[in-house]
Order: C-alpha cells, then structure tokens, then sequence
C-alpha cells in the first residue's frame, strides 16, 4: 500500500480500478456458476486476483434486484481445512439468529439439507459455500463437499454452488478425487487461459496509476512480474524511491532497462554484437548474446559497453544499465 506521503506526492487520491473484456468474461463465468448451483475451483497463485475477482462478482450480484444469494465464507486461519468446520461455518451462516445450529454432526448435516432446500425452493435464494485458501483442503473434506452437492430436497439438486479458491497445489489435490472432478469446473487465472496476458497487465497499470508510470516503464514492469500484487509491490516501492529523488514520475531512472531491452535499442541505431564485442574488450558475438540473455560471465563488460554506445549513439547520458543476474 502506498504511504501517505507518495500519494500526496503524485496526487493519488484513488488508485484506478482495472477492468477488460477477458476480466468480464471471468466475472460472468463465476457469476453463472453460482447462480447454476455449480461448483468451480477458481486456481492461481498468490496475488493473482482470486479474491478481488470474486469481490467484483459478489458486487454485481448484489446491484442484481432480481437476484438473492447467501454468500458463506470458510476462512479457517490454521492447519489442514476439514469438512467439521466448512458444516459448522455453513450452518451458521444459514440459521443466522433465527435458529440455533444443532449440535451433533448427523442433525447438522440435516439441518443444513432442510435450511439449503426451503431457501432455495421457497424463497428462490442461491446459497454459494465459498472455501478460500482450498488447497488447505483435507481430502476427507473434498470427500464431504461432495456429499452435500448429492442432497436434494423436493427432488432439487444440487441444493448449492461451491467456490474454491487456492493456488495450483489444489490441483494435485484434485486430481486425487477423480470422481469430484467429473463435478467439477476448473478455472485457471493464468496466462493459458487469457487471464493477464502481457497486453493486460500494461493496461492493468495504466488503469490503476495513469500518467505518472511512463508506457515504457509500465512495459518493463508489465515483463518483470505477472501477477497484479507483485506490478503493485514494484510501483509503490519505485514512487517512493521518485519521490525522495524528487521525480515527478516513474521511469527508467527508477525502473532501469535490462541488457535485452536496451540491445534493442541498440541494434535500431545500427550497433552490431559486433561493435558491443569490441568496445567490451573483443568478445565474440556468442558471449555477448549470453550476457544479453542473462548467461556467462561477461554481463558487467556487456552492460558497460553498451552503456557507453548508447550514450554515444543517442547523443545524451543516460541511467545505468541493468545487467540480468547471470545464471
């Protein structure tokens, strides 16, 4: 989170909020599954946007007059997650202070049949069992959720939707269950399927900082990190570092260009691996490619020479070169 003083700074009064047609698709994805009574495991790694993604959904059925639905959230703070606590959770959230949840495991599991069927039935309302963190998931536990999608009531079911929520150790875990996946839909927020692609993550930052990220700068981020909180991370701590140099913006002072990038450049202008071999001390042309990739030992003479021909061939100082770690 940037601190108060960077936002005064670039007079950030509100970060911008980043939608897409792919993120669109997602949200409806997830909206029809909930309201289809379907169980969907929504898979990415931490930062990807899981929990926002289903905020913005929870958001629009909530605008939805036409529509009613119980969210019950399972956030069990520690250890492996067990059926024992996602029925007690469920239970709760569905008696709410009308009705006290019954004690022993065999009424509640009843209870919750009878409190799912009339709600659903009667009251036309979907109940959505939402488990984050699911690839804490004991396999009893899957074992359990599939039970309660099997109950019905007036000869209705399933009786709920289910959301899981994890990173892609949850598949491993899946994979062990093959009779839930045949229930099942998985949806992975990655770039296979469309979710933050390059493309999108540039225009994820426009969206969220503006102006004050320059487009080359938001490129190298865009390249640098594929997840939205590590692009935030990498923000917020280049806009304090430009805001104590006194910087009116991020750019390639703060975010420095790798070796590929500027070769790039380089190569535009004329410049030859070659020319980059010689003014590093007469490497050949596949040392200087392994130092541009980020291989060999020859990445600081690399990063050198190019600096000095980018200054010569661009007329102008400029930052220090980023050379790659070497591998």
């Amino acid at each position: 989170m940037l601190d108060l003083s960077t936002r005064k700074y670039f007079g950030i009064r509100r970060l911008g909020e980043f939608s897409s047609p792919t993120t669109q698709s997602f949200e409806t994805m997830i909206r029809e599954a909930i309201l289809d009574n379907e169980m969907l495991a929504i898979i990415a790694p931490y930062g990807s946007g899981k929990t926002h993604l289903l905020q913005r959904v929870k958001a629009s059925l909530a605008a939805d007059k036409g529509v009613k639905v119980l969210f019950s959230d399972v956030r069990d703070e520690a250890g492996l997650l067990k059926g024992g606590s996602i029925m007690q959770a469920l239970a709760t959230d569905l008696c709410g202070e009308h009705e006290q949840v019954r004690r022993s495991a065999e009424a509640r599991a009843r209870q919750i049949e009878k409190l799912l069927g009339i709600g659903l039935v009667q009251d036309s309302r979907h109940t959505c069992l939402v488990i984050e963190d699911a690839h804490r998931l004991d396999l009893a536990a899957l074992d359990s959720l599939k039970r309660l999608r099997e109950k019905d009531f007036l000869g209705h079911r399933p009786l709920l939707s289910v959301l899981l929520l994890g990173w892609p150790s949850l598949d491993t875990k899946l994979e062990k269950r093959r009779d839930l996946l045949t229930r099942l839909t998985r949806l992975h927020l990655d770039e296979r399927e469309g979710w933050m692609t390059f493309t999108e993550r540039v225009a994820y930052l426009a969206a969220r900082y503006g102006d004050i990220i320059d487009a080359p700068t938001r490129d190298r981020l865009a390249t640098k990190h594929v997840v939205p909180v590590e692009m935030d991370k990498a923000v917020e701590a280049g806009l304090t570092e430009a805001r104590l140099a006194g910087y009116d913006r991020l750019d390639d002072r703060i975010v420095e260009p790798d070796l590929g990038e500027v070769y790039e450049q380089l190569k535009d202008r004329g410049v030859t691996l070659a020319e980059i071999g010689g003014a590093a001390g007469g490497l050949s042309k596949s040392s200087v490619k392994d130092a541009i990739g980020g291989k060999g030992p020859h990445t600081d003479a690399v990063a050198e020479s190019m600096r000095r021909l980018n200054q010569k061939t661009n007329g102008q100082p400029t930052a220090t070169l980023h050379a790659l770690p070497t591998s």
